[in-house]
């Protein structure tokens, strides 16, 4: 072998060795998943409510025996505008320790108030998608919020209102 190739060798080995010593084993036993909602103050548009009501959150448990998880399953009518820069509860579940890699909020209905007129909102299948991992660790409580935009998220085609949400989602 080459003394080049052999360097690619050993540095491929050497990689491997610390990819593996970074991975963690998370213990089995289970935690508690908080979700939280908020919104940031809206911009733009003259918004005087942004209501959505929520029926049902899952989150996608990773790994080999991977599923979806239902965390909530009741609606919820949150108007964002009314909980700017507060935290407003959604729901809790205890959970398997180990990672999760997304969150699914689906949407029974929206609707905005926009300079004095009220307006439903259409949300593209309803389903809200949010790639974002985070880890359950036994004996420990996981805190989320959903970030919403509501000023970035309603847009107007012309003829109707959309809603294509902006969300970041905090871990706490």
């Amino acid at each position: 072998m080459q003394p080049k190739n052999l360097v690619y060798v050993l540095m491929a080995i050497i990689g491997i060795i610390f990819i593996s010593g970074c991975v963690q084993n998370i213990p089995s036993g289970t935690g508690k998943l908080v979700m939280q909602i908020t919104d940031i103050p809206p911009k733009g548009l003259d918004i005087k409510s942004a209501t959505v009501i929520i029926s049902n959150v899952q989150v996608h448990r990773g790994g080999s025996d991977a599923d979806w998880i239902t965390v909530i399953n009741e609606s919820k009518k949150i108007d964002l505008i009314k909980i700017k820069n507060v935290k407003a509860f959604l729901g809790s579940k205890e959970l398997e320790s180990g990672r999760y890699t997304q969150i699914r909020l689906y949407i029974k209905e929206a609707h905005a108030m926009i300079d004095e007129n009220m307006y439903m909102l259409t949300i593209p299948s309803n389903t809200i998608k949010l790639v974002k991992e985070f880890v359950i660790e036994p004996n420990k409580t996981t805190t989320l919020t959903l970030d919403f935009d509501a000023s970035q998220s309603i847009h107007s085609t012309g003829k109707e209102y959309i809603m294509r949400p902006v969300i970041k989602v905090i871990q706490e």
